[in-house]
Parts: C-alpha cells; structure tokens; sequence
C-alpha cells in the first residue's frame, strides 16, 4: 500500500523539470506534502490558496520595490508547502542565486519554508510541469481509490466470517503498517498489536483529549496519532484509534479509518439483532411471569439461568410503545429486537438487568434493578432518556413516530411484576389520552391514579355532572368563562391575584367571576377543603374526558 496520499517536496524535486532548480533555503520542510500546483503572480494572495500547495511564480511583481518577504509571509500564513521562482531580470530583481536577500532566505529557515528557484540560464516551462504534477497527483488519487475499495472488499470478507474485533484491527494493522487500538468504555481496550502499558495510558490520555464528532488527528512528539468514534445513532459505543511512532499519518489513512468506524458500528447493529433474536427465544416463560403465574422461586430459578449470581432488589414493568406504520412492514419485529437492544446497552450501564416480551404494538421491558441502596428513578430515568435519544436519532428506525415509556411501580418482590404491569398500562392509557409525556411513571400519576379508577368503576362522568354541571354549557363542552376561571383558581391555590393576571383581567372582574361562582356552585366552594377536593377532581375527570391536558412531570 502507498505510503502517501500526497507528494512530498523532495518526491517532487526528482523529477526532469527540476533537474537545473536548487533550493535555497529551508531544507528542513523537503518532507512537507503537496495537495496542489498552483500560479501566483498577484501580491495579495491570502483569497487564491486553500494551504499544502506548492506555489510557482516569476516574481514579476517584485520589479516594482515590492518586498517579496510580504508575499513569502503571506504563503507562510495560509500554511503553503513550498515556493518556486524564476530567477531572471525580465521577471524580477533577482538575476542569480546570489541576488536572493540574506534576510529572505532566514524567514523561509525559520519557518521550514522550502525556497526553491529555476536558474535565469535554464527557464522552466510552468504550463508542462503543471500538467505532469496535476497528472501525477490525479493518477496517485485513482490508485488510491482502487486501494480503498480493494481494502473494503477484504474487510467485508472478514465480516462475512467467524471474527471477532480483534481480527479487524489485526487486518488494519497489517494493511496500513500502524499500531491500532478499541477502546470501548465497559470492556478492556484492545490493541494491535499488544503495546506496553506506558503507551497505552499515552493513548487515552491522548484520545480524551481531542474532538470525538469526526476523525481528528494530532501529532504528539514522535507519534501522529487519530481517532474516530464509532457511533450507533447517538450512542457512542467506542473510539477506534491508529496511530505511529515512525511517521506521519496521512489523509488515505485518515479515511480507511473512518470506513472502519462505520463498518464497527454496522456490524453491531449486525449482531445486537442476533443477540436479541436468541434471549426473546430463551425468554419464552416471561409471559408466565407477566400473568401472576409463576412464584418466587420458579422466576428466581428462570433468571439464574441467564446471571447465575443476580441478586435482585426490585422488578418493574415498563411498556415501549408506538403507534403501528401507515404501511405494514414484515420486518417490523426486527425493530423490537433492535430496540430492545439498545435498550439492554443503557440499562446494564445503570446496574438494570433486562428481560423483555412483544404484545401487540407494545414491547414490555422487565426491568430488575440490582442495587439496594442506589435510587432506581433517578437511574431509570437517565437510562430511558438515553434511550429515547437514540431511537429519535437512528436513521435505522426508519420512521417518523412517536415513542411513549410507560413505567409500573417497582415492586421488592418479584411474584408481585404482575401488578406493575397493571400500572405500566395504566401510565400508557393516559399517554395515549393526552399524547404526552413521552415518559412517565406510575408514581407520577397523583390525581390521574384516581381519575383511571373512577373510569375502571364507571363513575367518572357522574362525578363530573355532579359538581360540575351548573357551569357546563353543552354536555362535558368546557368552553365556559367560569369553568375557565375555575381551573386558573385551582392552578394558583386560589390566589385572586394571581388568577386575574394568568386570566388578563381586572381584580374586580375576578371578584365578580367568584361571586358567581358561589351562586352556582355553593358559597364554601373554597372554604370547604372536602369540596374544594371534589370540584378539583371534577376538574381533572373533565380535563381526562375531553383530552385536554394539564398534566405536568414533576421537577
């Protein structure tokens, strides 16, 4: 494989039309890369180079006393590689090698800035070298591209068979002649080849210090070293790194890793649906346990099956669900299987152990938490927003939808995940009521755990009438006035104050609303706590009854 995608200085000066050139001065820069040749006759050039070129000009513009270290700086600046000049009074003031100023040729020294020049005797024809550079460098772009692919079929080869992470890396080193590492946050950094321990820590110290969005790339003393994170949506699942200590890395090496990136990452798609293809196999008997019927024992003989040594410390159920395609997919059970494991990436991060089971367009999530002392909210909360995170972020997904969690109280004991999953089902009916939120735990029900049970009972809608029917103008319609300033009452604990700003009114006004309230409703409408209860759950039934939501997560 060639070693560069560029060509150095030095490549270039062998070739037949550098045969009479000399270079003058910053030698030390023989080893840059040229991107690009490019002509440059304009003493004002920052607006003409994208930086690596090597820049020919005849000075021409030098004739009228125009300091050529101006033009020289300016190349410098925009990280030109190097400049050639035609020496030769028809074009500038330098006739000989020796004409060139001493303090012209320490600021190109200084700044490893060759300075090359073609003798007034043995004038370069810029047109034909042009031509062969730009078709060197075309032709080394082209021969890089076959490379490349040539590269990817080999690596699909090895995708295609038995492997494991380690086998990539091996065929990367062997095929770029760079050291590579896998540095994966919940398993041991792997390394191709094996390193000492000293440059491992180098390594990571290094990685954690640049950008980890695309592939970057540092040098380090002696090492050039680069990183791309290989990423499933929006989860970053490790850093693939290549790096060396005998030369500088260059841009075909910079994009093979990026291809690697990207092939990781498919390849765990690739296995995360096997895997989880498997465990729904194995996991049959979670039906039993979701239907009350199997106790304590049976379950935690069925989950040493999977962990031998789990201690578990509670169970809940939370339900994933999401409206069905416009059009039915087959493969639409692949995307219970795709969600469930990166569900099991989040969840295990967070001490959850997970089992899970399809029922209509819900997957249930069983969730067990491992952790006695550790608060499993504040835990399982992080953990379904990094799921939901990534499930709105992966293009896999491949529709426009939205996703609820519904999660059921956790429970201690494991024969009672039944009843968490009532709840769990309860927290997604008022989800699919109100349309949010998209996360929400039983826990947070409150007043909603009452309005679900007076629905259960059929007594919900007599409630309502009961209490509120005198401001009703049509049936469950809330589009009265005072119904309005009912419900602003109840938002404020009843300060008038405060009603008549959230209402736009005046204070009188509210004062007048209240009164007529009283008339209708009785005068203790607010004096009386019992009653001031009743009315605010009539409130909530009719918010429930006609979907419009008042519902908040607490902070």
């Amino acid at each position: 494989m060639t070693d560069s995608t560029k060509f150095r200085v030095d490549d270039i000066l062998k070739l037949p039309h550098f045969k009479h050139a000399k270079v003058v001065a910053g030698h030390q820069g023989l080893g840059k890369h040229v991107s690009w040749v490019h002509v440059l006759e304009q003493t004002q050039i920052k607006d003409y180079v994208n930086g690596h070129e090597m820049v020919l000009t005849t000075g021409a513009g030098w004739k009228k006393k125009i300091d050529p270290s101006l033009f020289i700086n300016q190349l410098i600046e925009k990280n030109v590689t190097a400049l050639c000049i035609q020496l030769g009074s028809r074009y500038n003031r330098f006739d000989r090698v020796e004409d060139i100023p001493v303090d012209l040729k320490s600021l190109a020294d200084r700044n490893d800035f060759p300075l090359i020049v073609f003798p007034e005797d043995h004038e370069c024809r810029y047109v034909d070298l042009i031509h062969d550079l730009h078709t060197m460098i075309i032709n080394q772009s082209y021969r890089h591209l076959l490379e490349q692919e040539q590269f990817l079929r080999d690596l699909y080869l090895i995708l295609l068979n038995p492997h494991d992470t380690l086998d990539i890396l091996s065929y990367l080193n062997r095929t770029l002649d760079v050291n590579v590492a896998y540095l994966s946050g919940s398993e041991k950094p792997l390394f191709a080849p094996r390193v000492s321990e000293t440059l491992q820590s180098k390594v990571t110290e290094l990685i954690a210090a640049m950008k980890k969005d695309q592939v970057t790339a540092t040098q380090a003393g002696e090492m050039s070293i680069a990183r791309k994170t290989v990423s499933a949506g929006s989860q970053d699942l490790a850093t693939l790194v290549i790096f060396s200590t005998k030369r500088p890395l260059n841009d075909y090496e910079l994009l093979i890793l990026d291809k690697c990136a990207i092939s990781l990452a498919q390849e765990y798609y690739g296995s995360l649906l096997g895997n989880e293809k498997e465990l729904y196999y194995q996991d049959k008997w979670i039906d039993e346990w979701l239907h009350d019927r199997l106790n304590k024992q049976e379950i935690k003989n069925q989950l040493q099956l999977s962990e031998p040594f789990i201690q578990p410390t509670g169970c809940a159920a939370c339900l994933v669900s999401f409206p069905p395609p416009a059009t039915p997919h087959r493969k639409e059970a692949e995307l219970y299987y795709r969600i469930s494991g990166i569900a099991r990436s989040f969840l295990e991060e967070q001490d959850f152990n997970l089992h899970w089971f399809m029922e209509k367009q819900t997957l249930v999530l069983i969730i067990i938490n491992k952790l006695a002392q550790s608060p499993w909210k504040t835990r399982l909360t992080g953990a379904l927003n990094q799921i939901a995170e990534v499930l709105a972020s992966s293009s896999f997904l491949n529709f426009d939808r939205n996703i609820f969690f519904s999660v059921g109280k956790i429970y201690a004991e494991l024969d009672q995940l039944s009843e968490s999953y009532k709840n769990a089902r309860d927290s997604l009916s008022i989800q699919r009521k109100f349309g949010k939120p998209t996360l929400l735990f039983f826990d947070d029900l409150h007043i909603h755990r009452l309005i679900i049970a007076l629905e259960k009972t059929g007594d919900l809608e007599s409630l309502v009438l009961q209490y509120l029917q005198p401001i009703l103008k049509d049936g469950f319609k809330a589009e009265s006035a005072l119904l309005n300033t009912l419900t602003v009452l109840r938002d404020t604990q009843y300060n008038k104050i405060e009603a008549a700003k959230q209402l736009f009114i005046s204070r009188q006004s509210i004062y007048l609303r209240i009164k007529t309230l009283e008339g209708l409703l009785g005068e203790d409408f607010i004096a009386s706590p019992q009653k001031r209860i009743c009315l605010e759950t009539a409130l909530y039934g009719l918010e429930y009854l006609n979907n419009e939501s008042v519902f908040l997560l607490p902070s």
